[in-house]
């Protein structure tokens, strides 16, 4: 599974939207969290920071209802709601056919006029693979102390 899938957007417009419920500030990781997740000392990054992948995520403080602002659209399948993807039940399926160890969580979605604007889900990885092939990347590896590191997108 690739860690760090980026939605590409889609036409002139933001997806605007306001959770109603959770708390976005206090998301984690279920215990015990991978070694390599606990990066830079001590700290470790939270679902938010690293869109999920690598660990499994505590549903505790999980928003579960997104109203969405602007125009009413078809929403795609694969999104970005700060910083967590927001996906179909189709996007799932598609995945769970490469790569069965993810996690998601439902959440009711609504257009301000309070209409549903569909069923769709936080969408996280939970196995953190080195996938890099070393010898064709033009990332640069970055240590951060013996035998830790991050790949660094090369300038240019």
């Amino acid at each position: 599974m690739a860690h760090f899938l980026r939605p590409k957007p889609v036409g002139n417009y933001s997806n605007g939207s306001n959770g109603l419920d959770g708390d976005l500030e206090n998301l984690s990781f279920t215990d015990p969290v991978p070694e390599a997740m606990r990066i830079f000392g001590s700290d470790f990054y939270g679902p938010r920071d690293v869109y999920g992948g690598g660990a499994r995520v505590s549903g505790r403080n999980m928003p579960t209802k997104l109203r969405f602002t602007g125009r009413k659209r078809r929403l795609v399948d694969f999104d970005d709601w700060n910083h967590m993807y927001l996906v179909t039940r189709r996007f799932i399926d598609v995945v769970e056919g490469f790569q069965k160890e993810v996690q998601y969580f439902p959440v009711e979605c609504s257009w301000t006029d309070g209409s549903p604007a569909g069923q769709f889900f936080f969408f996280f990885t939970t196995v953190l693979l080195d996938a890099v092939i070393r010898e064709k990347t033009t990332a640069t590896w970055t240590p951060i102390r013996p035998g830790e590191g991050l790949w660094q997108p090369s300038p240019g």
